[in-house]
């Protein structure tokens, strides 16, 4: 409404009192073992999933072992057909995974058996909560620079894309984390307490609203500069409050004020009500 006096940016909160809490250490990749990859979240072009396909069947070629790639989430039925017939072509069937939609203990568990998780996000994602799943479980995450989640990621992390529909971005990030498990173990434990640090919810997500919300109410009530519309919804809500407070039981209804729209009792305590607000409630 008008122009914005007071932004901020907040970014997703993740409560980590779960399962991931309880995060097992850096899982390394071992020689007689599959990598494992994981994609969570909306199983949609737009978030880079169609270049996984064809990743993946690179990357076996380029490490020359098992490969596997794990999706948990919604796919639209059209997509799902689509993307299954690409593996099918690929001969790849047999090497991807499908969980459907999961329950949050169903999700931990499942990434507590992954090596990487690969989650290309779109440019305009804010956040990417799903990101900060990943990294509060100490999985290296391969995901767009651009997305809101890379801020909150520790400078210079290696693992990002330029591109996120970039099947050689991909493929680089992932054969990186496998080349050098010694410097991504560091990378993985470095974001992990980052996000923790900028993203847990109770601690830190919520006093930030909290703050912010202090800080709106106390600006649009004694700043005439800026006394406008931001001013006019704090009075908006603060009078509905205390309209609550003055009439706790409904009004009653005359027949004949109906059809005006109006209840008779306005005409008794509609005066004393409004100057009563007047002098609680600053003008805007």
């Amino acid at each position: 409404i008008g122009e914005y006096g007071m932004t901020a940016v907040i970014p997703s909160g993740i409560p980590f009192g779960t399962a991931s809490d309880q995060r097992r250490r850096f899982r390394r990749i071992e020689a007689d073992e599959s990598l494992r990859l994981v994609y969570f979240g909306q199983i949609i072009p737009e978030k880079g999933v169609t270049g996984l396909v064809p990743a993946l069947r690179r990357l076996r070629r380029l490490l020359s072992r098992p490969v596997e790639l794990h999706l948990l989430g919604r796919c639209p039925p059209d997509y799902e057909a689509s993307l299954r017939a690409a593996m099918r072509t690929d001969g790849l069937e047999a090497s991807v995974v499908w969980h459907g939609m999961l329950d949050r203990e169903d999700v931990d568990r499942v990434l507590a058996e992954m090596h990487i998780a690969v989650l290309p996000l779109r440019v305009d994602e804010p956040f990417g909560r799903v990101g900060m799943e990943a990294a509060a479980q100490r999985l290296p995450v391969v995901a767009n620079a651009r997305a809101g989640f890379a801020s909150l990621l520790p400078q210079g992390y290696p693992y990002l894309l330029d591109d996120p529909m970039s099947v050689d971005d991909i493929v680089a990030r992932v054969h990186s984390i496998c080349s050098d498990q010694d410097a991504c173990e560091q990378w993985v434990d470095l974001a992990c307490k980052q996000v923790r640090e900028q993203g847990e919810l109770e601690q830190v997500i919520l006093p930030r609203y909290m703050s912010f919300i202090e800080d709106v109410r106390s600006w649009a009530v004694t700043s005439p500069a800026h006394s406008g519309d931001m001013g006019s919804l704090l009075a908006s809500w603060q009078m509905n409050r205390n309209l609550a407070q003055l009439v706790p039981e409904p009004l009653a209804v005359a027949p004949q004020m109906v059809a005006a729209g109006r209840p008779a009792a306005w005409r008794r305590y509609g005066r004393k009500i409004r100057i009563k607000l007047r002098n609680m409630v600053p003008e805007t």
